[in-house]
């Protein structure tokens, strides 16, 4: 068996979904992590611009509680991203196929200076809002 690629190439083409309309925006040459603008919601002229943050890395180890009856389910994904180990763990109501070697986009939406005040405070959520596998070529909102 050979042994599992878990770098992502310099220049490859990635996958990412938008974390505000939740539609696969393009696929683009992802190192590291990557400020990218959605140009459909970045025409509807809200706060945020369509502007979202990006990053991507190759999934290496997963364990995963899938969703039950009204109760989501919690992944813990470990990876790595330019050479770099990667860890992250949420909870959602979507069932996530995952597999070793899988390229993996999460995508960061701006956050809000305020629930009334939607002017960016200049940082984006630490919580992903969608993930997208290269592989199966699916979005999941988290």
């Amino acid at each position: 068996m050979p042994a599992l690629n878990t770098d992502l190439k310099a220049g490859a083409a990635v996958l990412i979904g938008c974390p505000y309309c939740g539609k696969i925006v393009s696929k683009v040459p992802l190192e590291g992590i990557l400020e990218v603008a959605c140009l459909k919601c970045g025409k509807r002229r809200e706060w945020h611009e369509g502007v979202f943050r990006v990053t991507a890395f190759t999934l290496t180890e997963k364990k995963a509680r899938n969703p039950e009856k009204n109760l989501p389910g919690k992944y813990n994904l470990k990876g790595i991203k330019s050479n770099a180990k990667f860890e992250i763990s949420f909870y959602t109501m979507d069932q996530i196929e995952l597999n070793k070697g899988d390229i993996i986009s999460l995508s960061y939406s701006k956050s809000p200076k305020s629930v009334l005040n939607l002017t960016w405070n200049g940082h984006y959520k630490n919580k992903p809002s969608v993930l997208v596998n290269n592989r199966t070529r699916k979005i999941h909102r988290i």
